[in-house]
């Protein structure tokens, strides 16, 4: 099995069956909302915040029915995921398959998903399988990955999903400020939904008709917010009139959207108000 990173960084080997590669391939689709909810937000902002937004996924062909399949891991930019496949931009040059090659647009089953990455001001988020590969790297060739990658990958015995916080604290008897650090509430909404539900709030008042809006997949608002897994945003639609059940173009309501990658509090309050 071929894992390949960047287009010019080495491939990278690992038996198809290898345990830990396995595990950490679980992991990263057990986590997969944090993935899609940095990249629902980050198409909301006008001055764009990702450096890197990608999702790894595996690749199968056979020569002949008689031959042993070969399985390459590449990676996917320009990824879209609605609640069943994948799809999105493929950012290697395969090693050895024929039926894909790179640039072209790919669409694979959620199952077929093993990494995600993000990074944010060059610090990189998820990418289990490659910190799973950084374990068995000594200290100059982690250095040489990541610096292929230009990237900061971290402690790689413990994953990072999301930022960690800062806030300003009053220390002491004379109140001095201070920044500090904040482990990541991964509970907690995503700082832009706190930031944007008043304003959806006031333009759902002095626009009703963005509760019931619909783009060319029949998505509605409600659907985009449930896959982004705000329950905030999600309830200032629902407070407005939007439907808690609409349907998108291939049969999906907001609350499957959202368990597909397990939203369960956004679920919990769509079908609280209708939705199934």
């Amino acid at each position: 099995m071929a894992d390949q990173s960047e287009q010019h960084s080495p491939v990278f080997w690992a038996r198809i069956d290898d345990p830990e590669i396995e595990a950490a391939a679980q992991r990263a689709r057990d986590t997969f909302r944090y993935f899609v909810r940095e990249h629902s937000w980050e198409r909301r902002r006008i001055v764009k915040g990702l450096d890197v937004a990608a999702v790894k996924v595996a690749f199968g062909e056979q020569a002949s029915p008689e031959a042993p399949t070969i399985v390459e891991h590449m990676w996917i930019n320009d990824v879209d995921f609605d609640g069943i496949t994948v799809r999105g931009r493929l950012l290697n040059e395969p090693h050895q398959l024929q039926s894909v090659r790179q640039g072209v647009g790919v669409q694979v089953p959620f199952a077929q998903v093993s990494d995600w990455l993000y990074a944010l001001r060059d610090r990189a988020y998820g990418g289990f399988t490659v910190n799973a590969l950084r374990t068995r790297m000594v200290e100059s060739e982690r250095a040489q990955h990541d610096a292929t990658w230009g990237l900061e990958f971290g402690d790689p015995y413990d994953v990072a999903v999301v930022p960690d916080r800062t806030t300003v604290e009053k220390r002491g008897l004379l109140g001095r400020k201070k920044t500090v650090t904040v482990p990541a509430d991964l509970a907690a909404e995503h700082p832009m939904a706190l930031n944007a539900v008043e304003s959806m709030t006031e333009r759902l008042i002095k626009e009703p008709g963005l509760a019931h809006w619909r783009d060319e997949r029949g998505w509605t608002h409600v659907h985009d917010l449930a896959m982004a897994g705000s329950v905030v945003c999600v309830r200032a639609f629902l407070d407005r009139g939007a439907d808690p059940g609409a349907r998108t173009t291939h049969g999906l309501t907001a609350a499957q959207l959202a368990g597909s990658v397990g939203w369960s509090d956004v679920v919990e309050l769509l079908r609280e108000r209708g939705g199934v």
